[in-house]
């Protein structure tokens, strides 16, 4: 009995020992397999470098060795190294713990951060990124090009800890030279200071910072736009930390393009989110509450809805809104301002029988003084003439039909460009039914601000 006893005991741990010896020789494998892809990186052809590289990112706690050899003296290294992070380029020395795939789904693009911003803004740099083009109105961007020293300063909701920060830039990066942190009662500490070593858009700019414990309420980004010729544009400033990325709530810059190159500091703070659908103006008796929020329910701004065309011009008018900022490119815009006289015409598929009408006035609303319908046999009505009442963009005005069960294949709307100041701009008219909204086919103007603009459009030939 004893000595079955002293059998059992040693099987134990002669697989207790076999155990330790299985993980031993797979960690040490892990360490071989590693260090082998290390030595390819640094000193194998370019394909082995670039597999090796590979094979290095597909390893969890090898990712930190990689990020450290796209830092590395040797620029074929480096080269391998940013091709597998792919639009990750890295300064300072990684934590121990890199999620790569987290990073890559925290700056991914699900909408617009802030529609109501200005183009090319200091607002632009606030909320996620947003800036699906290289060059893209939804970033801010540097006023004048090429003009040497400017810089940008993001706040954040609440003081984090952060691991370190991230630098979207979407066009011409490689800019920023120094990166500063600022605690609560606004002491700075450069963090980083350097070449930028981003060359491909849209890149992200890691910075990891060496400490932490340190409380951050700011993140100051110095640029020299000598550096990068052309304009520098970034999209958004995110802290790391352990529990993800925080974005900016408030920005500050030297000046941006919106502003014409202006060097005086341009404040700005993320406001509450406007409702998806804008305001709504009624010409004659109010919409019954119900009717107002189904049409909010419907009015979704898609990403584009002609990305084909031209910007400003008349084939903006087709298809639902896409306009998120109120001086937007994706709308049809007058050309001259306060030129008086304009008129934009709009066709519908057969068959529709609309209650109403519903014209999204983007920019500068107001200027609307005439709207016409023309039935399907070619018949045309006045449905409202008068002093157009909406008066914050981006507006919805909505005109009831005094004649319902109509059939409706094109909608005319007129306006005095001098009623209300400056370019004025009207993203998409849709025709208001049982069934919903339905959006225009085609499209004709007077003019637009885009040169060289025909002055019809329709989806049947792309805009």
């Amino acid at each position: 009995m004893r000595g079955r006893r002293q059998r059992t005991v040693a099987l134990c741990v002669s697989a207790m020992g076999l155990a330790v010896l299985v993980v031993t020789a797979v960690v040490f494998n892990g360490h071989l397999r590693e260090q082998w892809y290390l030595w390819k990186l640094e000193s194998g052809s370019a394909a082995e470098r670039q597999e090796a590289a590979e094979k290095l990112a597909a390893m969890p706690r090898s990712l930190r060795v990689l990020i450290k050899s796209s830092q590395h003296e040797d620029p074929r290294v480096r080269k391998a190294a940013a091709h597998a992070l792919g639009g990750f380029v890295f300064a300072g020395d990684p934590p121990p713990s890199v999620d790569l795939e987290a990073l890559e789904e925290a700056v991914a693009i699900q909408g617009r951060s802030n529609p109501q911003a200005a183009s090319w803004s200091a607002n632009q740099l606030l909320g996620k990124p947003d800036a699906t083009n290289t060059d893209d109105q939804n970033s801010w961007c540097t006023g004048p090009p090429d003009g040497g020293a400017a810089w940008i300063e993001v706040g954040y909701e609440q003081k984090i800890v952060p691991l370190g920060v991230l630098i979207r830039e979407n066009y011409n990066p490689g800019a920023a030279v120094k990166v500063e942190t600022a605690d609560g009662n606004g002491h700075y500490s450069v963090v980083w200071r350097g070449e930028d070593p981003t060359r491909a858009a849209p890149g992200n700019f890691v910075v990891y910072f060496p400490d932490e414990g340190r409380l951050t309420a700011k993140i100051r980004v110095s640029l020299d736009t000598s550096k990068v010729n052309g304009w520098n544009q970034i999209d958004a400033v995110g802290l790391l930390s352990k529990t993800g990325i925080s974005w900016a709530t408030s920005a500050a810059a030297s000046g941006s393009y919106a502003d014409g190159g202006s060097s005086t500091t341009i404040a700005c703070n993320l406001p509450p989110a406007p409702p998806p659908a804008g305001t709504f103006v009624v010409a004659g008796d109010p919409l019954p509450s119900e009717e107002v929020k189904a049409l909010e329910a419907t009015l979704t701004l898609t990403q584009r809805s002609n990305p084909a065309a031209k910007e400003w011009s008349v084939a903006q008018l087709l298809g639902e809104p896409d306009a998120g900022n109120q001086d937007d490119r994706n709308s049809w815009c007058t050309r001259p301002p306060d030129g008086g006289a304009e008129w934009i015409e709009v066709g519908f598929e057969q068959g529709i029988l609309p209650w109403g009408v519903l014209i999204r006035e983007n920019y500068n609303p107001g200027a609307v003084v005439k709207v016409e319908v023309t039935d399907s046999v070619g018949n045309a009505s006045v449905a409202w003439a008068g002093q157009d009442p909406t008066s914050v963009a981006p507006g919805n005005f909505v005109i009831r039909f005094g004649e319902k069960e109509k059939s409706v294949s094109k909608v005319r709307v007129s306006l005095d460009t001098t009623k209300v100041h400056g370019w004025n701009q009207i993203d998409a008219v849709g025709l208001l039914s049982a069934t919903g909204i339905s959006w225009a086919i085609w499209a004709a103007a007077s003019g637009s601000y885009a040169e060289g603009d025909p002055l019809k459009a329709s989806a049947a030939d792309g805009g």
